[in-house]
């Protein structure tokens, strides 16, 4: 029994030992027969080595040689081409239009705030009988602060918009009409001017002005109708002007000095309407450049 041949199928550590030599077998013939081809980082490693072997190094002395060849790009001495002057010009164009649309939607949230309050305002003054014609005073102080606000929010918007109508006047309009020549020759020099140093184009009384004359006249117009009507009719109806004289008294304030207070308020508005200095009568040339 013990010479007996093994009959049946090859065990199973003598079937692994003999695929594992004939999957070396198989792999050395094909490496013979398909050698296997370079893969792409190879071969750019390979053309890299090659070019730098080919190039003679240049000597820093000799005329021509920049540090951009030496692989540190001097990027302010070195002329930029008209595509990249182009596309520096597009983006700095929609940065400011962005700019100049944030502050120009600030201007008209300060106006839907004093519409808002003036509103709320007058509900509350002729709501209740009891109600005094101080709230309707209180209504154009708070509205003052708003046109305030709003007019240096406009002085900033100035800004950006001055930049932007002068990339449009000289830069895109050119572009448009197919003149290659720009109306104004100096004009890049001073926008780069005003980006280093920015500036406001408008006093902050022509600011003032100039929302005044917008949107703020139509709301002290109706909160001042609002008073006098208060003061006549609410609430009950005044026999005579010596009966509206006496209910402008505030507290133990007589009522000469609201009448003055009043007064002098409404004569500041036409000293900002009729004697402020102004370089251009329409609004929409106030976003222009001076140089």
């Amino acid at each position: 029994m013990q010479g007996s041949p093994r009959t049946g199928p090859i065990s199973t550590p003598r079937r692994t030992r003999w695929t594992k030599r004939m999957n070396s077998r198989t792999s050395r013939t094909s490496a013979r027969c398909f050698p296997r081809s370079p893969s792409l980082t190879e071969r750019k490693v390979t053309a890299v080595a090659e070019r730098s072997e080919s190039t003679p190094a240049k000597d820093p002395a000799k005329p021509g040689f920049s540090s951009e060849s030496n692989g540190d790009a001097d990027y302010e001495s070195t002329a930029i081409s008209r595509s990249e002057y182009v596309a520096a010009v597009v983006h700095l164009y929609r940065g400011e239009l962005t700019r100049a649309t944030s502050w120009r939607m600030r201007l008209d949230n300060t106006t839907n705030w004093a519409v808002l309050s003036t509103a709320g305002i007058l509900t509350l003054s002729f709501r209740q009988a009891d109600s005094s014609h101080v709230l309707l005073l209180l209504g154009m102080v708070l509205v003052s602060v708003f046109w305030a606000f709003e007019s240096r929010r406009y002085r900033f918007a100035d800004i950006w918009y001055s930049r932007v109508r002068k990339i449009e006047e000289n830069f895109y309009g050119p572009i448009l009409r197919r003149d290659p020549v720009s109306p104004e020759s100096g004009w890049g020099d001073l926008v780069a001017s005003d980006l280093f140093r920015p500036r406001f184009k408008i006093s902050r009384y022509e600011a003032l002005r100039v929302r005044l004359i917008r949107n703020y006249w139509a709301i002290y117009l109706v909160i001042l109708l609002s008073w006098i009507v208060k003061l006549a009719v609410h609430p009950r109806s005044a026999r005579g002007w010596g009966d509206i004289f006496d209910r402008m008294a505030i507290g133990p304030s007589p009522s000469w000095v609201t009448l003055a207070v009043i007064g002098g308020f409404m004569g500041f508005l036409g000293l900002v309407l009729c004697f402020t200095a102004t370089t251009n009568p329409d609004e929409t040339d106030h976003w222009k450049i001076s140089p």
